[in-house]
């Protein structure tokens, strides 16, 4: 997530693209552009680009430095472990709604990012049939 210079935005954003081997400009001059592919990309393997009018230039992507993910040190964006955004990138159409918050914030959107376990699967199948995107999910059984 983004560091407190430069936070993600809390929005209602869509999937706007999917790049595979992403290049990285090098934010506008301040660094060195790296070439998509590689293993210095910033953006890692997979861009998953976030846009709407208000918010531009916002994505979810890989990461060149597995170790700082679940740090607040992103210029907004939202950085995943490659072989993870690679699954998702697989799976998840272009035109599909991601909505960032905190949980206050989602939960005035009605989302409950914490629910009881009973629930998730209904719940599940309520997110998912709102993206129009089915997903066999196994539950452990308790």
């Amino acid at each position: 997530m983004g560091k407190v210079s430069t936070p993600t935005p809390d929005y209602k954003f869509t999937i706007i693209n999917k790049i595979k081997n992403p290049y990285w400009g090098g934010m506008g001059g301040k660094y060195k552009p790296v070439k998509g592919g590689a293993p210095n990309n910033p953006l890692g393997k997979r861009w998953i680009g976030l846009s709407i009018e208000k918010y531009k230039g916002y994505g979810i992507h890989g990461n060149s430095q597995p170790t700082s993910i679940g740090k607040y040190i992103s210029a907004g964006c939202i950085r995943m472990i490659n072989e993870d955004v690679e699954e998702l990138f697989q799976y998840i159409p272009i035109k599909t709604e991601v909505w960032i918050g905190t949980e206050e914030v989602l939960e005035n959107w009605g989302i409950k990012q914490y629910i009881e376990y009973e629930k998730m699967e209904e719940v599940c199948k309520i997110v998912l049939r709102n993206i129009e995107w089915q997903l066999m999910l196994e539950l452990p059984s308790i």
